[in-house]
């Protein structure tokens, strides 16, 4: 993953339980405390980071996953992409309708990127959210990303079930979720 991450990741820590607490939690995982935003590190890095942000914040991984996807659209994704976020849709359906466009745009600037695919459609105020990654485990990132995204819209929203579709090479997420408002 690219060092942007990581770098969320520590903002999160450091807004939560400052900076020291970072620096505990680089020493924990045995990692940098410092990344480039643009260069790409081992996924091993970052998953020893969350694993020990996830200890040191006394979080499961689930709940610690999930508070970064909400910081991560509602904070990161916002303060480094600002226009392409805003380019990508009005409101959290058609957001999420143009999500893939979004990733494919970022792939200039980050070459490696490994980037999800999502497949939406919309029932009424059903929404159906499949999430594919080649990376594994990261459903819960992926929910809080959804209801930061939802929250940056000022649209409520519930997660009503996930279900795991998940091939043997492919993570694969249908996220069920009901538009309130």
């Amino acid at each position: 993953m690219y060092g942007i991450i990581q770098n969320s990741l520590k903002q999160l820590v450091i807004d939560m339980k400052g900076h020291d607490c970072w620096l505990e939690i680089a020493k924990n995982a045995k990692a940098e405390s410092e990344y480039i935003d643009n260069k790409h590190y081992d996924d091993e890095i970052t998953m020893s980071l969350v694993n020990s942000a996830c200890q040191k914040l006394d979080l499961e991984v689930d709940a610690c996953l999930e508070t970064f996807g909400f910081h991560w659209t509602t904070k990161t994704a916002y303060e480094i992409h600002g226009f392409l976020m805003d380019m990508t849709g009005k409101n959290f359906v058609e957001f999420m309708c143009n999500v893939n466009s979004l990733h494919d745009r970022l792939t200039t600037a980050y070459p490696d990127y490994l980037a999800p695919v999502f497949s939406v459609t919309t029932d009424g105020s059903q929404m159906y959210v499949i999430y594919q990654s080649k990376r594994k485990g990261l459903s819960s990132l992926v929910r809080g990303m959804l209801k930061g995204l939802a929250t940056r819209f000022s649209q409520e929203i519930l997660v009503v079930s996930e279900e795991d579709q998940s091939t043997q090479d492919i993570q694969k997420t249908l996220f069920t979720i009901e538009l309130i408002k």
